[in-house]
């Protein structure tokens, strides 16, 4: 019983102006970034849901990881819903990030991570700001709900279930909706380089 990380990327970036996912930082993809980062959680065990431009984000990932979701248009709780979905029987929970969520570190992910060999319904998912939101892990017990979502309902509901905890994660507040929000991450990044090698 394995876990799995669902990286959803199937947006279509409006406000960006284009893909977001393909925007470069040091070097290589934002999307790049964050599948090795999941990878590093979960190796061989990464799904990435595309939609609006899979022709062109496809290409920076393993045929194993692809996922495509032909009604990404209906929102993100289409993408997840269909995400889960293709998950293997032998899941034993999944992790769900979103692909711009550029802060959130491996620690970050670690942290959601279930530890020991606990069969029970489990739901861990990031705070910040007061709200409760993703990266969220779920147990396969949810499985079944999550699958069921429709159109651009996220799973937010789920995570005032009963047995759901929270992470403090001020990371995960961090996401890139438009090139100012990718400016002001890269400016962050380098100030905080900066003064850690001051």
């Amino acid at each position: 019983m394995s876990v799995y990380v669902l990286l959803l990327a199937a947006g279509a970036s409006h406000r960006f102006g284009a893909p977001k996912h393909l925007q470069h930082w040091q070097g290589r993809p934002l999307l790049t970034h964050m599948t090795e980062r999941a990878e590093a959680v979960a190796p061989g065990r990464v799904r990435v849901v595309l939609g609006a431009h899979a022709t062109k984000l496809r290409p920076l990932l393993s045929a194993q990881q692809v996922l495509i979701n032909a009604q990404w248009q209906q929102g993100m709780g289409s993408s997840l819903a269909f995400g889960v979905s293709q998950l293997p029987s032998q899941a034993r929970g999944v992790i769900v990030l979103l692909a711009d969520q550029v802060a959130v570190s491996l620690d970050d992910l670690r942290a959601l991570m279930p530890t020991g060999t606990s069969i029970e319904p489990r739901i861990v998912c990031a705070e910040y700001e007061g709200v409760r939101g993703a990266p969220a892990y779920f147990s396969n017990h949810f499985f079944s709900e999550l699958a069921a979502l429709r159109g651009d309902q996220g799973a937010k509901a789920l995570l005032t279930h009963p047995v759901a905890r929270t992470v403090a994660m001020p990371s995960a507040a961090v996401d890139i909706d438009t090139v100012a929000d990718f400016e002001n991450f890269q400016q962050q990044r380098e100030i905080a380089s900066a003064t850690a090698n001051d």
